[in-house]
């Protein structure tokens, strides 16, 4: 088992793993703004996603973070994540933007 990082991912970005692999996905972003990576979906090859926030090493107040989600393969076959950047409060007409992974996973070796 190990870990898949994705930093900065593109719409429609593809990847694969090996069933048991944790993937990290990293995603630029700067709260301050009170714009939000969420994830909005999985699939069911793919355990669920917890995230957090890491500053960057510059920390200067207001400055941008990387918001991180990690998710486990659970089972062979083909997973979607998608995630959106939005203001929650303000709801889906706030997106300004999605991002979407294919994510294709192998039988442990």
């Amino acid at each position: 088992m190990g870990d898949v990082v994705i930093r900065d991912p593109t719409d429609g970005q593809v990847c694969g793993m090996t069933a048991g692999d944790r993937l990290v996905v990293l995603l630029p972003a700067n709260p301050s703004t009170g714009f939000r990576w969420a994830a909005e979906g999985r699939g069911d090859s793919m355990s669920a996603g917890a995230s957090e926030d890491s500053v960057r090493a510059d920390g200067a107040p207001g400055g941008g973070t990387t918001r991180g989600f990690a998710f486990r393969a659970l089972l062979p076959g083909t997973a979607e994540l998608a995630f959106k950047l939005w203001r929650p409060w303000e709801g889906d007409a706030s997106t300004i933007q999605h991002i979407r992974i294919t994510v294709t996973i192998a039988p442990p070796q």
